[in-house]
């Protein structure tokens, strides 16, 4: 009996060492294929990016339209990063690495949308210009105004 029921404990321990490697086997799997479709769509927002700044350079003067396109862009990238930030990559050191790659690339596209809002958002506010009343004398007419571009 002794036998028997040492045999019996050791297939429920078995039993539930099995169940464990295939549920992690699951989470595994999971977290790769959430890893595969993050890429997927970061390569998409990469070619968008891409797209953006061929637009921005190629147009004579830039949109409001467009700045809000990029502003729009930036913030679905930073939900791209929140949400890979917060995948779980385990033991997997592939996966790991595929995940550090992506949050770089991310990080460089957020930059890149940033400075190509502020260079467009500073071309549709044209050039500074101030007026100068410069007054020559006492008795001069406060009207005379010069302007000055910077």
């Amino acid at each position: 009996m002794p036998i028997e029921a040492s045999r019996a404990t050791h297939k429920a321990i078995s039993c539930e060492g099995d169940t464990r490697r295939f549920q992690t086997s699951i989470l595994a799997t999971d977290t790769l294929q959430s890893l595969v479709e993050l890429e997927q769509k970061i390569e998409t927002q990469k070619r968008a990016t891409q797209a953006l700044k061929s637009q921005a350079l190629v147009s004579p003067s830039p949109t409001r339209s467009l700045v809000h396109e990029i502003k729009t862009h930036r913030k679905a990238m930073e939900v791209s990063l929140a949400t890979l930030t917060t995948l779980w990559c385990g033991d997997s050191l592939v996966a790991t690495h595929v995940k550090e790659r992506l949050e770089i690339e991310l990080r460089e596209g957020i930059e890149d949308m940033d400075q190509l809002a502020h260079v467009l958002i500073n071309t549709l506010a044209g050039p500074n210009t101030c007026k100068v009343i410069e007054i020559e004398g006492p008795g001069e007419d406060l009207d005379h105004e010069h302007t000055i571009t910077r």
